[in-house]
């Protein structure tokens, strides 16, 4: 067991397990989150949420069109904004590696569009007083 990862990829809470076409290039990607200091927390969240994607996605991951990426990635609408943020951080970083290692042909770290941030509403702005008049 290197770095502290289990084998096959399976997703904790739930024992699901990655489709047999995406479990390899995901174990082989969790090294690189903890190199990159990712805590094992993160690195867990990473694991769920790619093996997610590939459950629902399926086929293999050098198939993967950025059309099915995205139109996958849309059907994700009963979540808040912050785990859809999440969702995207983590399966860019995946995605970005992927190419860069050659894994997948296509680069589809870009093709998810930008999920905006959650806006908060500005408390209004305290008077100022001018001093005694």
């Amino acid at each position: 067991m290197i770095w502290g990862l289990r084998k096959p990829v399976e997703a904790r809470g739930n024992g699901t397990k990655a489709p047999a076409a995406w479990a390899q290039i995901i174990d082989d990607y969790m090294p690189t989150l903890a190199a990159a200091g990712q805590p094992p927390t993160t690195t867990e969240l990473r694991r769920i949420q790619l093996v997610r994607m590939a459950r629902d996605i399926g086929g293999r991951p050098a198939d993967v069109a950025g059309e099915k990426f995205v139109e996958w990635f849309g059907r994700q609408t009963g979540s808040t904004i912050e785990t859809r943020r999440s969702y995207r951080a983590g399966i860019r970083g995946f995605f970005r590696w992927a190419y860069r290692t050659k894994r997948v042909p296509d680069h589809l770290a870009d093709e998810l569009p930008t999920v905006p941030t959650q806006r908060t509403p500005t408390p209004p702005a305290a008077k100022v007083s001018s001093g005694p008049q």
